[in-house]
């Protein structure tokens, strides 16, 4: 699939995340008081929601360098390191709601944020090695 055709489609599902996300979030209090839950449960969720926002404006910005001809630069690669400190956070919140309400699905949560997180960080340094190749060859050019 070219470029020209996966980038829309990409910024669509990021419109459309960002939506459910928003929806999602808006709706979790009521949720929670028709299961019989306290509404202040919401509050780590809402960490939670927040965190992949700002994921997900870091990964609007990096389809806006990919679409500038620009996907090796050192702005994806501050775009990346911060997507997976969101992952961290998330795992951290996580952890932090296991005192309120014990669940290993929370904690397969943590662990795979964590792993994302891990992830994430290792694609940001080898986009930063091809940041640096693609500077020298700029510079022998």
């Amino acid at each position: 699939m070219s470029t020209k055709i996966t980038l829309p489609i990409l910024r669509v599902m990021v419109i459309v995340c960002v939506a459910v996300t928003l929806f999602a979030s808006v709706m979790t209090p009521q949720w929670l008081r028709k299961y019989g839950y306290e509404s202040e449960y919401a509050y780590p969720l809402w960490m939670v929601a927040l965190a992949f926002l700002v994921a997900v404006g870091q990964l609007w910005g990096i389809l806006a360098r990919v679409a500038a001809g620009e996907p090796f630069s050192r702005r994806n690669v501050a775009y990346l390191r911060r997507i997976s400190w969101c992952c961290f956070f998330v795992a951290l919140a996580a952890l932090l709601m296991l005192p309120i309400y014990f669940s290993m699905i929370k904690v397969l949560m943590a662990a795979l944020a964590v792993a994302g997180g891990l992830v994430i960080r290792v694609l940001a340094q080898v986009f930063l090695m091809a940041a640096r190749q693609k500077e020298e060859m700029d510079l022998i050019i």
